[in-house]
């Protein structure tokens, strides 16, 4: 692999790194939001070009990709959709998340029958808008 491919790979991490100072709060506009979109766009590009000129396996073209480009911005983008309301605390200003008499957000959010949120729940709201089921069904 080239030199520039390796630098800006680096490059790319280290402003991933700094990503990290404000990590569930990222400002579409900061300087460092706006190099990582930059890096990752310039990190395919000298990625598809090398790979362009010398042949490897399909698996390690894949591997490359997976590992080095898109492994870190698919765990910031999971870690987003986390809930911050799944842990059993409660900010005292925030008492209106609280269903009916109960006590702690715990029991709160057990107690939330049509409560869905985070991405497990967006991705079965859009298998039930289509109308897709997967039942096991036997057919013996």
């Amino acid at each position: 692999m080239s030199y520039s491919l390796i630098i800006c790979g680096i490059i790319q991490q280290v402003l991933h790194f700094m990503l990290l100072s404000s990590f569930p709060f990222f400002s579409f506009s900061s300087p460092t939001f706006v190099g990582t979109c930059v890096m990752l766009g310039v990190n395919h590009y000298l990625v598809f070009s090398y790979f362009r000129d010398v042949w490897h396996p399909f698996s390690e073209v894949l591997a490359v990709f997976t590992v080095c480009l898109w492994l870190v911005p698919f765990a910031f983008f999971v870690s987003l959709s986390a809930n911050d309301n799944t842990l059993p605390s409660v900010n005292p200003e925030s008492r209106n998340l609280l269903v009916g008499d109960k006590t702690d957000l715990l029991d709160s959010y057990f107690s939330a029958k049509n409560k869905r949120v985070g991405l497990l729940s967006a991705l079965k709201g859009a298998q039930e808008w289509v109308g897709l089921s997967f039942k096991n069904k036997k057919t013996y």
